[in-house]
């Protein structure tokens, strides 16, 4: 689940339209034809993984209502130099935001500049976990958690 969450965060953060097909939201098993999809269960009858990440996908479908960066704007990478870690600023006009990949197993922690990516100084929000965020001038500083991801807008 903690992958799947992972893969959900890359989908949602990205330029285009996402495909959700039923399920997917919660990480429904699918197996072979013809039972490739179970009857799709509900809040009352999910395990606590399938909550975690139909709370996952919730936040960040609203999250990409609230920022158009992250359909339509600009990215750069802002993090790219270490396995199993990835970091982007999606820009688009007023609205920055700052995603970042983590697929190790152990917490990551990242510092890097804003003016390069068109990212402001100023306090960012994760709004996965609601953890917030201030930069020491032109540089931002966070963790990672293991097999986690940080989505953090700027306030």
């Amino acid at each position: 689940y903690a992958r799947l969450q992972l893969a959900w965060t890359f989908l949602l953060t990205t330029e285009g339209l996402p495909l959700i097909y039923y399920g997917d939201e919660i990480g429904l098993p699918g197996y072979a034809d013809p039972d490739n999809r179970q009857p799709m269960r509900f809040e009352e009858a999910l395990t606590d993984d399938e909550a975690a990440t139909l709370a996952h996908v919730q936040r960040l479908g609203q999250a990409r209502r609230d920022h158009p960066a992250f359909s339509v704007g600009t990215r750069t990478e802002w993090w790219d130099n270490q396995a199993d870690l990835w970091a982007y600023a999606r820009v688009s006009g007023s609205d920055a935001v700052l995603v970042a990949l983590n697929r190790s197993e152990t917490a990551q922690s990242l510092t890097n500049g804003l003016a390069f990516a068109g990212l402001p100084d100023g306090g960012y929000t994760d709004v996965l976990t609601g953890d917030t965020f201030t930069s020491d001038g032109d540089s931002l500083t966070f963790t990672v958690p293991p097999r986690g991801s940080r989505v953090l807008v700027a306030n």
